[in-house]
């Protein structure tokens, strides 16, 4: 859990640099280009805030994962319930994948 904690600051601190970065060229680049710089940078920032870790960065791609994460609480609960509610969780778990997102840098 700490290592993921610090890969997240990692990367919010990278685009932290970026958005200063583009804050102070804000007067070389205008218009469009600055915009679109500030979309991306906003698009990453909410699938980093939502859980999803930075799998690779590409020139032209950044890929996002988020881990499927086991609920306890709740198989305890549903075992209390009954066995069965537990095993179906246990099968709905084992069933689900990690989700992937790929997204497209702006030029």
């Amino acid at each position: 859990m700490k290592m993921k904690t610090e890969t997240k600051n990692q990367m919010q601190g990278y685009f932290k640099n970026l958005s200063e970065e583009i804050a102070g060229k804000r007067n070389i680049i205008t218009g469009k280009k600055a915009v679109e710089r500030t979309i991306e940078h906003g698009k990453v920032q909410n699938y980093l805030n939502e859980g999803y870790l930075i799998i690779s960065e590409g020139k032209k791609y950044i890929t996002f994962k988020k881990p499927k994460k086991f609920n306890g609480w709740l198989f305890i609960f549903l075992l209390l319930l009954g066995i069965i509610p537990g095993i179906l969780y246990l099968i709905y778990y084992a069933s689900q994948s990690d989700r992937s997102i790929t997204i497209q840098k702006t030029k």
